[in-house]
């Protein structure tokens, strides 16, 4: 099969090997979703992207609390305790159970505050990364509206992954939408 461009007349495998140098020469950076694999034009060789970090590679803690204003914000340390350095970026997922591990209310939904810093945090092994979460005062709302319980233990997913490790956490959180608990995005150092 021949194909016609302008004056000149190219053969299949003339266009194609063309077509594959250009777009080899062209790239400075393709980037394919869910963190795969990128080309760089220089090189033209595929590299592996630093893998997200899951929630079996890191050490989360409760590593502290302040409050103000009717609300209870504590901070939350992740470690990677892989060998390998990692990524995270977003929110992690935060729920609430008793010492039975049954939920308690609505997981923490993302908080507007901070949303547009969200950034990529890269955890070399031994490394930490730091989150926000806050806690409404059950005693903000009636009892009815609220429904207060007591936990025993957080639930924290890393951004992206489905497993989830506990973290030793007792407080009185809302069991409704009324008061429910916020969080924030991974970062590199504590937010306050």
């Amino acid at each position: 099969m021949k194909i016609e461009a302008r004056h000149n007349t190219w053969t299949r495998d003339r266009t194609s090997t063309k077509v594959r140098r250009a777009l080899t020469t062209g790239l400075s950076a393709v980037l394919l979703a869910g963190g795969g694999w990128f080309v760089t034009a220089s090189t033209a060789h595929a590299v592996r992207a630093t893998p997200r970090c899951t929630t079996p590679q890191l050490h989360v803690v409760h590593a502290g609390s302040d409050g103000t204003a009717g609300t209870m914000y504590h901070l939350l340390r992740y470690t990677n305790t892989s060998h390998r350095t990692c990524t995270l970026r977003g929110y992690p997922g935060i729920s609430f159970t008793d010492g039975q591990g049954h939920t308690l209310g609505l997981p923490a939904r993302p908080s507007l505050i901070g949303a547009d810093s969200v950034q990529l945090v890269t955890l070399p092994p031994d490394t930490s990364a730091h989150g926000t979460f806050a806690v409404p005062n059950p005693d903000n709302y009636s009892p009815t509206d609220c429904r207060p319980a007591t936990t025993s233990y957080l639930r924290v997913q890393a951004p992206g992954s489905h497993a989830s490790v506990p973290v030793p956490f007792t407080t009185q959180v809302c069991t409704t939408g009324t008061g429910r608990a916020t969080v924030g995005p991974i970062s590199t150092g504590p937010t306050w």
